[in-house]
């Protein structure tokens, strides 16, 4: 009875351990569903920043073919490129809102009924400087993960309850004394009244296959679960080691998209002033621009 109260103790710091681990699971979609939608908004940025220039080069397009300097063509093609944009507008708008449905289960309050309306006002205005980690930082993540993680905690509470599986096991091996106290009252014409009797049972066991049997069950659970913990240490040392270099790969990654931006952005520019001055068509304009905002993406990806 009191090993069973003791695993019913051990069972509520397992419990809270369980707790924890559903939290960082939910603060991990939350984050997820945050970053997603963070990106929509700023891809949306994006692509009205082009919806804006294909708006303005029509009009001056019109203009051009007016005064004869342009096939009237070319009206066509620079309203298709704004459906297009437009059409790329409308996309992630429904992208922001899908993500924003996402995101607002994990802001909805219990006090009212409507989930919450998400703005641009809840962008928070984050100043991230991308940097690449050291060998040194990542050793200590290893370190971090390997103490904090609820995973091991639940092994370390699981070793403790089957300790008292092996406790209980032994305890069975050993000889059985109970010690029997009884009080009564004798009646009559001669009886004594009060009567108090009192002894000692003893039983020794003699066939102990079920204590030794249990003994080695709880010697192998605890061997599998010491192997169960040493695997789990390799896993999350490698966790952290592999996420490190995802983090360090997608630095390279994001080094590599700002100069590529960079150089879609001179193209860019001068394929423009070249079409100003006749020497280019509103295709590789519209080309060029689309190359800028795919890098440009990229980037904030």
């Amino acid at each position: 009875e009191r090993a069973k109260e003791q695993k019913t103790k051990l069972g509520q710091p397992l419990a809270g351990v369980n707790l924890n681990l559903s939290r960082m699971n939910i603060l991990y979609e939350a984050s997820v569903a945050y970053w997603n939608w963070r990106v929509a908004h700023r891809k949306l940025d994006v692509i009205n920043e082009l919806l804006k220039l294909s708006i303005d080069r029509e009009s001056l397009v019109r203009r051009r073919v007016n005064d004869g300097d342009l096939p009237a063509l070319m009206i066509a093609e620079a309203e298709k490129e704004i459906r297009r944009r437009k059409g790329l507008a409308l996309k992630l708008e429904r992208e922001i809102a899908r993500y924003g449905f996402k995101l607002s289960l994990y802001l909805w309050s219990n006090r009212n009924d409507s989930p919450p309306i998400l703005t641009q006002d809840n962008l928070s205005n984050l100043q991230i400087d991308p940097s690449r980690l050291e060998e040194s930082a990542i050793e200590a993540g290893i370190t971090r993960a390997l103490s904090v993680r609820p995973e091991l905690a639940a092994i370390a509470i699981q070793r403790e309850i089957l300790n008292v599986d092996l406790k209980v096991a032994k305890n069975m091996m050993l000889p059985k004394v109970d010690l029997i106290y009884r009080q009564g009252y004798d009646t009559g014409v001669n009886g004594i009244r009060n009567v108090f009797t009192g002894g000692v049972k003893m039983s020794v066991p003699l066939r102990q296959r079920k204590a030794r049997g249990l003994i080695r069950q709880a010697k192998l659970d605890l061997t599998k679960l010491d192997l169960e913990e040493q695997l789990l240490k390799r896993k999350i040392t490698l966790e952290v080691k592999d996420s490190a270099s995802e983090l360090n790969a997608a630095y390279d990654r994001f080094v590599q998209a700002g100069e590529e931006l960079e150089r879609a952005r001179a193209v860019e520019s001068g394929e423009r002033q070249r079409f100003s001055l006749g020497d280019s068509s509103l295709f590789l304009v519209n080309r060029r621009e689309r190359d800028r905002a795919e890098t440009q993406e990229k980037r904030i990806e």
